[in-house]
């Protein structure tokens, strides 16, 4: 859906056919090498194939090998959207590379924090 957005924003503006979605692995050793035509590797997966791409191109990576997801609730939220957040973040897809692993809760709501999420 992102890249679909992306792609059409970039057609108003007359830029067609800037950005390419690779939908399989075996697309991935050809595009590496077009270093002179590619100015930005988004790769969306495992840390095996991140750390591929990262190691297998003189192309600019933005993506991650390692890391920790993290969400932070503030005392100053709309627990209602922190509650929508965090449960889609977690329960949405939770095998995804950007799944909550990490929630953290201001101290100003440990006591409303735990009456909601008991009856989340």
């Amino acid at each position: 859906m992102l890249h679909s957005l992306v792609v059409e924003a970039l057609e108003t503006e007359g830029v067609a056919g800037a950005i390419e979605l690779v939908q399989g692995r075996d697309q991935i050793s050809e595009l590496l090498k077009l270093d002179k035509q590619i100015d930005l590797v988004v790769p969306r997966g495992s840390n095996e194939l991140v750390s591929y791409i990262s190691g297998n191109t003189k192309i600019p990576v933005l993506g991650h090998a390692d890391g920790i997801c993290h969400t932070f609730v503030d005392a100053q939220c709309d627990i209602g959207k922190a509650l929508a957040i965090v449960r889609d973040a977690k329960t949405d897809y939770p095998a995804a590379c950007n799944a909550l692993e990490t929630l953290l809760v201001h101290e100003a709501l440990v006591q409303v924090s735990n009456v909601v999420l008991m009856r989340f």
